[in-house]
């Protein structure tokens, strides 16, 4: 039988084989060229919470083409859990990396702004609680707001504020009069 050669490793050291040596210090990231822009790519741990390797952009949540060193947070150390157990920590925020982490609930959520067309009516006048106007003019609206398009009757008032009408208006004939060729939209319908 042979006798085993063993290293002996102090803390600070690394070995290859037999050779033992001191640990280089990792930086924790590495550089290059993507596009026009150099981009950076972490090769330790980084705190997902701290570090900002996606964006909102056009409506989606994707990750950034070029990240910057400052994108990513590696400031970790390792804290002892109440079982005596190691664990990573971000010492920036505390985040346990033991947790799983959810990238959509740290973003800034993406609103889509319903975009309603405007549709300026002439002729526009106030009788007995009731905004009137040509018949033709409400059916219009009627049959783009039924086909789903989003739009608003509106008709600037004598005092120059933009009134516009509920599409409520739309949904409930309760609401309307008619009188030869002009409806009657109760004023509580205008805002």
């Amino acid at each position: 039988m042979k006798d085993i050669k063993i290293a002996h490793i102090k803390f600070g050291e690394s070995s290859k084989g037999l050779n033992v040596s001191k640990v280089e210090k990792e930086i924790g990231y590495y550089q290059f060229q993507k596009g026009s822009s150099m981009t950076t790519v972490a090769t330790n741990s980084y705190c997902p919470t701290c570090s900002k390797t996606h964006e909102n952009k056009y409506g989606k949540i994707i990750p950034k083409w070029s990240l910057e060193i400052q994108d990513l947070e590696l400031r970790l150390s390792y804290d002892e859990d109440e079982n005596g157990c190691l664990y990573a920590k971000c010492d920036i925020c505390g985040f346990d990396l033991r947790k799983d982490f959810d990238l959509y609930s740290t973003l800034d959520p993406v609103i889509d702004e319903e975009i309603v067309k405007d549709i300026f009516v002439k002729g526009v006048y106030y009788s007995n609680g009731f905004y009137w106007m040509a018949t033709d003019f409400f059916k219009e609206g009627m049959i783009k707001f039924k086909e789903g398009v989003k739009i608003q009757l509106c008709f600037i008032h004598k005092n120059g504020d933009v009134k516009k009408m509920k599409n409520e208006a739309f949904k409930n004939a309760k609401n309307l009069q008619m009188r030869e060729n002009e409806i009657g939209i109760r004023a509580s319908l205008w805002q």
